[in-house]
């Protein structure tokens, strides 16, 4: 987490304008990132994290889609999640 907050704060500094959608499964780290940056992070509202159950699926089909919408994906070494939701979106993806 402190090397996406440290990546933020840097793109923030060239471009103050910029929003970041977060996709995450862990409440902790969005809340964390959430007080860092307020409105500058966007999430899905009523996300849940469950992804063995429906709802949680869908909530997990609702941020890959987001993700492949945007300008470009700070994703996590490893992450499957990432590097998908760039390749269907045909967008650059930054690992950190």
């Amino acid at each position: 987490t402190a090397k996406f907050i440290t990546e933020i704060e840097k793109l923030l500094k060239k471009d103050n304008r910029l929003y970041f959608y977060l996709a995450t499964d862990d409440w902790k780290e969005e809340e964390r990132i959430k007080e860092l940056f307020g409105t500058k992070i966007i999430t899905q509202p009523n996300k849940v994290l469950n992804r063995f159950t429906e709802k949680g699926m869908y909530s997990s089909i609702i941020d890959f889609l987001c993700l492949s919408k945007t300008n470009y994906i700070i994703g996590s070494y490893g992450s499957i999640f990432s590097k998908f939701s760039s390749e269907y979106g045909n967008i650059k993806l930054e690992i950190l």
